[in-house]
């Protein structure tokens, strides 16, 4: 963790005595069904999907690591900080050697290979995301907002891939400031657990660089959408941060060809 996160870390960890608890839901655009939820309370984040491969993200101001939960399966992995960055840097150096293979490689089987991964040999990461704010408004969840695209290319994949956003200013949410304070310093920390992906993947986004709150949600491989519905300011209960009894813990996994 660098100085950088350290300072951001301790920002939000002053103002978190002053959090309102808060649940931002959205549901299902197409029959109105639960699809996600943030929770927020006393520094502490919950991010859940209520859909597909259900599972839940732990993490709280000051802590070097994250945790997520899948109750399906009734178990967690802590993604540790120290542990990602080090298989990142392993992911990104084989990278290097594999692109230094392709070079002797002769010119036709090289071309080849490019073509089916285009980053591969060009010095660029192998999956690209690319966040567009394209200037248009729709209207969704009742609020006018500001569309965003987020592209995603690189290796071979069946249709397009990426999300669809719509998003507006967190005020029009009522979401309290000390609360964004405390959801941008867990999406720092994701990004510094992560700085070392650029070798593999480029460009990746976070919420807070799309311009606002995503009201509306598409994803483009699905098509499946999810929109805003409220935020409740009741408060969250403590168990909500924590791993449920009786879960078993889950090593997390090396990178491929890592030890």
């Amino acid at each position: 963790m660098n100085a950088k996160h350290l300072l951001l870390a301790a920002a939000a960890l002053a103002t978190a005595s002053a959090t309102a608890d808060i649940t931002v839901q959205s549901v299902s655009e197409k029959d109105g069904s639960p699809w996600s939820a943030t929770f927020v309370a006393g520094g502490k984040v919950r991010t859940e999907n209520f859909k597909g491969d259900a599972a839940f993200v732990l993490w709280q101001v000051g802590a070097t690591a994250m945790t997520t939960v899948v109750p399906a399966r009734k178990t967690y992995m802590v993604m540790d900080a120290a542990q990602i960055q080090a298989q990142l840097k392993q992911a990104a150096d084989q990278m290097k050697q594999v692109e230094q293979q392709l070079a002797g490689l002769p010119p036709q089987m090289r071309e080849m290979m490019k073509k089916q991964m285009p980053g591969m040999g060009a010095g660029k990461p192998l999956i690209e995301m690319k966040l567009t704010k394209t200037g248009k408004t729709m209207s969704k969840a009742g609020f006018t907002c500001q569309v965003v695209d987020l592209a995603i290319t690189g290796l071979p994949m069946a249709g397009p891939m990426g999300q669809e956003f719509c998003v507006v200013d967190p005020a029009k949410l009522d979401i309290p400031a000390s609360d964004l304070a405390t959801l941008k310093a867990m999406a720092e920390f994701a990004k510094q657990m992560t700085k070392d992906i650029g070798q593999v993947v480029g460009g990746m986004p976070d919420v807070f660089e799309m311009g606002g709150w995503p009201v509306w949600t598409r994803d483009k491989r699905t098509g499946d959408a999810w929109v805003f519905k409220a935020v409740d300011k009741g408060a969250v209960s403590a168990d909500k941060f924590q791993v449920p009894a009786g879960y078993k813990q889950e090593k997390m996994p090396g990178m491929p060809g890592g030890r």
